[in-house]
């Protein structure tokens, strides 16, 4: 890695530490030890049931909150959104496993089939958002290579990602139908504290294979157009990224 890059990704991971820490804090953290600890501190009538929406309310309101403050919300999110709001719905209704299951694969299998549809119509999702002119000097690249070799290059990268939520598709559904066993009606309150051990779990299991899978798709991006361009990742960057790393240089 040169010291451009290295400055690159050390700028990245400083601007979104905080993100990442809020999002795992009201996402992950929170409903996972109200669903696994609330039902010891909260005795009332339908314990369980109060325990599942307040826990499933954390991400909720995040959601809104951070659409409020950045005015943004791609598909994914509100996919994540629907799918947090679909748990707490099978939950409350004491809707069979098999449902749980079903739904914790469909939320990444939806994603695969949009970055499949991407392709079939010519415009791959993953090089709509890596390959941008406030990243890249497009200008510069596309007058060194072939307009079916950077097509190539973005089919190839989101046909990486797709395999990522490929394995996404099937550890979910094995994972929760391995961990989720309780009797929604019977053993409402085990029942939510496999919930949460799900929750934990596929963060783990799932959440950090496939960001690998994804991380090698974006290296992809960038080895390839390094070796067909023979440029540099600094010679290839967008002008105000250029700017800026040198302004970086000089301090």
């Amino acid at each position: 890695m040169t010291k451009t890059e290295e400055q690159i990704n050390n700028n990245n991971n400083k601007q979104s530490a905080g993100s990442m820490l809020t999002n795992l804090i009201f996402n992950i953290i929170i409903p996972v030890l109200i669903l696994t600890k609330g039902q010891k501190y909260i005795t009332i009538d339908g314990a369980p049931k109060y325990c599942l929406i307040l826990a499933l309310a954390f991400p909720v309101c995040y959601f809104i909150y951070d659409y409020i403050q950045t005015k943004k919300a791609n598909f994914i999110s509100i996919l994540g959104f629907v799918s947090v709001l679909l748990t707490g719905v099978i939950g409350v209704l004491q809707i069979p496993n098999e449902w749980l299951a079903i739904k914790e694969a469909s939320v990444p299998f939806i994603i695969m089939l949009i970055l499949l549809g991407s392709l079939a119509l010519g415009r791959p999702i993953v090089g709509e958002l890596i390959y941008r002119d406030e990243m890249f000097d497009k200008k510069r690249i596309s007058s060194l290579i072939s307009q079916e070799t950077e097509k190539d290059i973005m089919k190839k990268s989101t046909l990486i990602v797709a395999f990522s939520f490929l394995v996404s598709t099937i550890l979910n559904y094995v994972l929760a139908t391995i961990i989720v066993v309780s009797d929604p009606i019977t053993q409402e309150a085990q029942r939510n504290e496999e919930i949460g051990r799900l929750t934990g779990l596929s963060y783990i299991v799932i959440a950090l294979p496939c960001t690998i899978i994804m991380g090698v798709a974006i290296w992809y991006i960038f080895h390839r157009l390094s070796k067909e361009t023979g440029l540099k990742t600094e010679e290839m960057m967008a002008q105000d990224l250029r700017d800026k790393v040198e302004e970086k240089e000089k301090d």
